[in-house]
């Protein structure tokens, strides 16, 4: 839960009062960036994109146990946060790469996840028994 909030509180904040914008040409907005960005605005627009997700796409994937489902969830998240981006007047790019990001996002935290629990069973079936 506390994942979703800081998603939200993050990508529902207005920049300006200006409008909005949208692209859904895919990698457009990245390759924009590559060729005319400094590497702060590379930074903030790609990596933070993808880390914002990590959380979510961990701990779903915690709670459900289903690549499948996670990835599913967090797409949809995605996808609803660029359509209120749009629907608001809150100033912001409803972009699709914004969700390409996000999803990749929410695929770090799975594989993540998936070996945080292959560690906790190694930890509870083998290190525990040898202490009894």
């Amino acid at each position: 839960m506390m994942s979703v909030i800081g998603i939200l509180l993050i990508t529902m904040m207005p920049t300006s009062l200006q409008g909005h914008t949208i692209n859904v040409v895919p990698f457009q907005s990245m390759r924009e960036l590559y060729d005319y960005g400094t590497d702060k605005a590379i930074f903030n627009n790609l990596v933070m994109n993808i880390v914002l997700f990590v959380p979510f796409g961990f701990f779903v994937y915690l709670m459900t146990k289903k690549e499948w489902l996670t990835s599913i969830f967090g797409c949809l998240f995605s996808i609803s946060i660029e359509t209120i981006q749009y629907i608001l007047p809150i100033g912001r790019t409803t972009n699709i790469d914004d969700v390409i990001l996000n999803v990749t996002g929410t695929l770090v935290g799975i594989i993540l996840a998936y070996f945080f629990r292959k560690l906790e069973y190694f930890i509870f079936n083998y290190i525990s028994r040898d202490k009894s």
